[in-house]
């Protein structure tokens, strides 16, 4: 039990998964302060959305160049600290941010190409 992220894109028009099948690109465990900068992401993207603790629990976040930049130069400064419970990986999310740097990074870059071939790029999370 726990937090689980991943991302994926997909095809646009169609909605289809690049690359077809149900595996993520990418996949993270426990990285509470990744998905607090998420979480604040969805809710900026749905104003009117409910602030409740599992609002953005299945829901899929679709991210935009721009949402991709802002990434970067947060990665660059460092993700803020995370609120999240113990189910997030609070009580480690500083290992977990250094352990998930060059992935995030990797992230970012393949975000940037998949976006300029025109598809979607999607974040997910379950817990």
């Amino acid at each position: 039990m726990g937090l689980d992220q991943s991302a994926y894109a997909k095809e646009q028009p169609s909605g289809e998964r690049v690359g077809g099948g149900d595996e993520p690109t990418f996949y993270w465990r426990k990285h509470s302060r990744l998905q607090s900068w998420m979480e604040e992401k969805f809710f900026d993207k749905n104003p009117e959305t409910e602030r409740n603790w599992d609002t953005f629990n299945c829901e899929e976040l679709s991210l935009s160049q721009e949402d991709i930049d802002e990434l970067k130069c947060h990665l660059e400064a460092g993700l803020p600290e995370s609120g999240g419970g113990m189910f997030w990986g609070h009580q480690f999310q500083e290992e977990q941010a250094k352990e998930y740097r060059e992935q995030d990074l990797a992230f970012c870059a393949w975000a940037d190409q998949e976006l300029a071939n025109g598809n979607e790029v999607i974040y997910y999370c379950w817990w």
